[in-house]
């Protein structure tokens, strides 16, 4: 058998492409084959656990020069592209297959439904109208060019295929990134992004499900900032295993590479009080102690700080709950400010961040057009998705890349099929 377009891979980046590049040519009157190719027997299956089962789609961040700046890997490449196709363009895409986008509070943008079988159920659908095949249980084996008749001969599990075009849109397959190898692109080793920090330590221990803003620094096993320096704020949640919220997450996806060289064995560096520093802190502390002398250690001078979070800092400092601010000693007090603004966690390893898991690293980006998401080593093959280099932090970062990157390469695959008019056909 035998197609114009080949996308290995039915998820989010190479359905978008695949929808993309049949609209673009049904809109010019012209017919050609599409197909999709999906080892699993499901599609769509991260989208699916995405958000909770919700679906993130995309960031209400409209600014190229801001969006790119969730980006840890790829945000210079992505300048562009999200001036072509950024989350507008995807907003007026779902509403056009009758999906409404509602934005959160911290600007996630969600199916009113809030169920990803939403996004699933328009894209199966359209597909479908517009004839695009999905070969399911059919994973890609061999990927070989031929210069001669300028196809790609496709081997999978399920039979032998060729193609005038391939787009590949496998995520981080290990087996698809040998193959690219194969082919002679450079791929960047893949590691863990966005997971939580597994941390034991009494100071934590009875604060599960307690969340709180924090400023957070990544230090090495000897406890030295990272050089470049990884540093983060935002929510923290204390779980039964260790430290989540996106403040971690953050760190996790910044700091990707290093946590992997250190085999996440490290630590953070907390400040349970952001935007202020120890010296400012420390002179807080003693300014209170001679305002309230009387009033109890219990008595939490910072609102930002919970109750609980609090009394725990008290007891680390040495200072006995009942005890009164005017006993409040020179080292207690310095001890305090230290644990509120620098305190030292050990981290001893990771877990994944819900189902979502993402990967840093992939096909190097010097060795890709990003006008088109082409390949500059082969001809006729072109990449989307989370199979490049290209990672984001949470907040629908990863599927604005899968749908930007797989808009840019259909079309990018439909310009290279109508310069190049050959019929392809059985």
């Amino acid at each position: 058998m035998r197609w114009d377009i080949a996308i290995v891979g039915a998820g989010a980046s190479g359905y978008y492409a695949a929808i993309h590049a049949a609209q673009t040519l049904e809109s010019y009157g012209m017919s050609y084959r599409i197909a999709i190719l999906e080892r699993a027997a499901e599609v769509l299956a991260k989208v699916r656990i995405s958000g909770g089962g919700r679906c993130n789609v995309t960031h209400d961040q409209r600014d190229p020069k801001i969006l790119i700046e969730h980006y840890p890997r790829g945000n210079k490449a992505l300048l562009g592209p999200f001036h072509h196709h950024g989350p507008d363009q995807v907003i007026e895409f779902f509403n056009e297959l009758g999906v409404v986008l509602k934005t959160e509070s911290d600007g996630r943008m969600f199916p009113v439904t809030d169920r990803s079988d939403t996004i699933i159920n328009a894209l199966v659908a359209e597909a479908d109208r517009l004839g695009i095949q999905v070969v399911t249980k059919s994973s890609v084996q061999a990927l070989t060019y031929d210069p001669s008749q300028s196809f790609w001969h496709i081997e999978t599990t399920a039979q032998p295929y060729q193609a005038r075009t391939v787009l590949v849109a496998a995520g981080s397959s290990p087996q698809m990134g040998r193959l690219l190898e194969d082919l002679g692109h450079k791929m960047v080793p893949p590691v863990p992004s966005l997971f939580t920090f597994h941390i034991q330590d009494a100071r934590l221990q009875g604060l599960m499900g307690l969340s709180t803003e924090v400023s957070l620094r990544l230090l090495d096993s000897q406890g030295t900032p990272s050089k470049p320096l990884v540093a983060t704020s935002g929510p923290l949640l204390i779980t039964h295993w260790g430290v989540s919220g996106p403040a971690v997450l953050k760190a996790s996806a910044w700091g990707a590479r290093l946590l992997s060289e250190w085999k996440y064995q490290c630590f953070i560096e907390l400040n349970w009080l952001p935007g202020s520093t120890f010296d400012s802190i420390d002179r807080a502390l003693e300014e209170f102690s001679l305002k309230e002398a009387k009033k109890s250690m219990n008595f939490n001078p910072f609102s930002t700080l919970p109750k609980r979070l609090w009394e725990r800092m008290i007891t680390t400092a040495g200072c006995g709950g009942e005890q009164t601010w005017a006993h409040l000693t020179k080292e207690q007090r310095i001890a305090l400010a230290t644990e509120l603004t620098q305190g030292r966690y050990r981290v001893t390893g990771k877990s994944t961040f819900k189902e979502e898991f993402v990967t840093a690293g992939g096909v190097d980006l010097g060795e890709v057009r990003f006008k088109d998401l082409s390949s500059k080593r082969v001809p006729q093959l072109f990449f989307a998705g989370e199979c490049l280099d290209v990672d984001a932090v949470t907040g629908g970062f990863n599927f604005q890349n899968a749908w930007t990157t797989g808009y840019l390469a259909a079309q990018g695959m439909v310009a290279w099929l109508m310069e190049h008019p050959v019929e392809a056909r059985d």
